[in-house]
């Protein structure tokens, strides 16, 4: 459902665009985007052998695709110096996924017995931050967890601080602003966005 705010406003005694005049507007409304476990977000780890960092990528423009600089990737700064790292990326992505029920962390199609031990663990420690308990992280959830939403500008495939946000306000594609409902990791996995525009609606 949108809402649009605001009066129409004249700057400088000048008429504004088009025929009549010109409203700014905000407006308000959410959407469901499918999320993307294994992202390959493009930051490299290992010294010897360098792979892709797998993340837990969020579909923002709803392409069916990970786009660098307009799709979001999920972390947690799990060792609390203030960012998340190439290795809290990776870890991320494995905690959602078990957190989901999906103990294949290395992404390989298959489940041996050390990744359904650690997928459990991770499935525990990913239950204590949900704290109502309904299967999803919602803002608050994901924020006390050490959640960040991170967009990759400059498409560098590494997350720079600057380019990770508080689930409580990101930016989203098309110059607009969002704050997280709920991630939910469980089956295909999808998340919910309070999406905010701001323009102008002509008359």
């Amino acid at each position: 459902m949108s809402t649009i705010y605001g009066p129409p406003v004249y700057y400088g005694g000048c008429q504004p665009w088009g025929p009549h005049g010109a409203v700014p507007y905000q407006q308000n409304y959410n959407s469901y985007h499918q999320n993307m476990p294994d992202t390959t977000t493009g930051a490299k780890e290992g010294w010897l052998f360098q792979r892709d960092v797998p993340g837990y990528g969020v579909d923002l423009n709803n392409n069916g695709r990970y786009d660098r600089g307009q799709d979001a990737v999920i972390g947690f700064d799990l060792d609390h110096n203030g960012r998340v790292d190439k290795n809290e990326v990776k870890e991320s992505n494995e905690r959602m996924k078990a957190f989901g029920g999906n103990y294949d962390l290395n992404g390989d199609g298959n489940v041996n017995f050390c990744e359904r031990i650690k997928g459990q663990r991770y499935q525990r420690e990913m239950q204590q931050k949900d704290t109502n308990h309904d299967g999803r992280l919602d803002a608050n959830e994901l924020s006390n967890a050490g959640g960040r939403v991170m967009v990759d500008h400059n498409r560098d495939g590494n997350f720079q601080p600057n380019e990770q946000y508080s689930p409580y306000n990101f930016p989203t594609p098309g110059f607009g602003q969002g704050s997280i409902n709920y991630v939910d990791p469980r089956g295909g996995g999808h998340s919910s966005v309070n999406n905010t525009r701001y323009g102008w609606a002509y008359f």
